[in-house]
């Protein structure tokens, strides 16, 4: 089984008129890994406990005069994966749906790593109907 997690930084500017939301960035690997407090595997499959950064205010400077606000908020995204070697060949689940004639292939990047940015990744567990609570 391979489990992924991600921590995604949402960014919305903020000046005087507007608030324009920014695309979500992934927050470093060495930076996220401060906020996992204990990952392992359970007899139910694999856990991650983990502290959510608090939201916080970041105002830009340039020569010490303010130049834009950014409120910061932030997420976690989690994907598995669950791999079976068979006498045949290896196989990843979730498969595809039976009309998608897709086979899965160890050495294709797009089957074995994970995209963060696309939702209906085949192979991949994308989102989790019940995540926990994060705090």
């Amino acid at each position: 089984m391979t489990f992924k997690l991600q921590l995604l930084s949402h960014r919305v500017k903020q000046d005087i008129n507007h608030s324009i939301p920014l695309a979500p960035q992934p927050v470093p690997d060495t930076e996220m890994q401060s906020y996992i407090l204990r990952e392992g595997a359970t007899p139910d499959g694999y856990e991650y406990i983990v502290r959510t950064p608090s939201p916080h205010t970041e105002t830009t400077k340039f020569l010490r005069i303010p130049l834009s606000t950014h409120n910061v908020s932030y997420s976690w995204q989690p994907k598995a994966q669950i791999r079976v070697k068979t006498g045949i060949r290896e196989l990843a689940f979730p498969a595809p749906p039976p009309k998608d004639s897709t086979l899965f292939n160890a050495k294709d990047n797009e089957h074995t790593e994970p995209d963060f940015s696309d939702k209906k990744q085949l192979f991949w567990i994308n989102e989790f109907s019940n995540p926990g609570a994060t705090g």
